[in-house]
């Protein structure tokens, strides 16, 4: 018989306690998650709250980790600040705007140029080939 060599079992034998360690320490952790759901420590996503480094938290961070605001915290301005143009200013910006609109126009003349004289060129080489052909 060929499996008569072989031991009978090449896994060493475990208690039934030692299988399942991951059973104990999901009990823990359940028991753990209803305390804190009792006690209302859960954090917003409902999870446990989990021990935070403050070495890496930033000063806002650490404030509003502790609750404590010793300095009111910046508050950025909402909205569009209107600016004040003079007369020369309004000046310059319709010279701008002049300027560009006619850049605008002298460039879309350019390629509509480059566009009609690359067609004519193919047009009159197929025209030199058929007659090439003809001939």
């Amino acid at each position: 018989d060929e499996d008569s060599n072989l031991d009978p079992s090449p896994l060493p034998d475990l208690d039934s306690e030692s299988c399942f360690p991951a059973r104990e320490e999901e009990e823990e952790e359940e028991e753990r998650w209803l305390d804190a759901l009792e006690k209302g420590e859960l954090d917003d996503n409902g999870e446990l709250k989990k021990e935070v480094d403050e070495s890496l938290l930033t000063a806002r961070q650490k404030a509003l980790l502790h609750k404590q605001q010793s300095q009111p915290l910046l508050e950025l301005p909402m909205g569009y600040k209107t600016k004040e143009l003079t007369e020369e200013m309004l000046v310059k910006r319709e010279e701008r705007a002049r300027k560009r609109r006619l850049q605008a126009a002298k460039k879309a003349e350019e390629n509509k140029n480059q566009t009609i004289e690359r067609l004519t060129k193919t047009n009159k080489a197929k025209v030199k080939t058929l007659r090439e052909r003809k001939a």
